[in-house]
């Protein structure tokens, strides 16, 4: 598939194209705070993780710096 389902990370599926440019090869995890995927920068070409927060996940400034700490 090269379209996007939906920017809510949950949705991201094998295959997807997000944005036009990172192809999602696998989702490597999940956590109470995200979605972590493997994507392929297609620009670049090369392999990143990415980490997304689960919708609703930042309710204060302290919950959104929580998930940047963690995704560091």
């Amino acid at each position: 598939m090269t379209g996007m389902r939906s920017e809510e990370p949950s949705a991201w599926r094998v295959g997807d194209v997000i944005d036009d440019r990172y192809e999602v090869l696998a989702e490597l995890g999940r956590g109470g705070m995200g979605v972590v995927h493997r994507v392929r920068d297609r620009e670049w070409g090369v392999d990143l993780a990415v980490k997304s927060p689960r919708p609703g996940q930042f309710q204060s400034v302290g919950h959104r710096d929580l998930f940047v700490n963690e995704a560091e």
